[in-house]
């Protein structure tokens, strides 16, 4: 458990430092850019709060079943706010990553309809194909989430009975 406890905080620490420089970088690049680029980065910058989010969150789940040693009914509220959290965080991760492949360069003149055509095929392609594994292992999250609200419902039906 050590080991576990150990390797969780050297992530937790590697994850905030990530959030904190890239949310400076964001949001010094708010202040010049426009068009998608703008967009792109508003998006990452949200992103990277869902990600902090999420540490949050697993942080409360982790603590929880360090002092207790077994899930309850906060924890599966939790991993299922862990579940949403997430895919809105890899939503916004690929609606960043469609506006950056949909991004015109800044000395052409702007066509409206070949940047929202751009925008709509990355979106897809990252969606459906480059986030894809994402998406699932997300859904199996939220998955989860049931599976533990069930095995608490028969728990406590076998604890009734007895």
């Amino acid at each position: 458990m050590k080991r576990i406890n150990s390797i969780f905080w050297i992530v937790a620490t590697l994850v905030v430092l990530q959030c904190m420089l890239f949310w400076m970088r964001g949001l010094m690049a708010i202040g010049y850019s426009e068009g998608n680029e703008l967009w792109m980065w508003i998006f990452k910058i949200l992103t990277y709060l869902g990600i902090a989010t999420i540490g949050v969150l697993i942080y409360r789940i982790k603590n929880t079943f360090d002092t207790k040693g077994f899930f309850n009914e906060n924890n599966v509220q939790q991993l299922r706010s862990l579940g949403i959290v997430a895919f809105i965080t890899a939503l916004l991760n690929s609606l960043a990553n469609a506006c950056m492949h949909s991004n015109i360069s800044k000395h052409a003149p702007a066509n409206l309809g070949k940047t929202n055509e751009l925008f709509y095929t990355a979106l897809a392609e990252q969606v459906l194909d480059q986030s894809l594994i994402t998406y699932i292992l997300i859904f199996s999250i939220i998955l989860l989430t049931y599976f533990t609200q069930s095995a608490l419902r028969v728990k406590g039906e076998n604890e009734a009975f007895i």
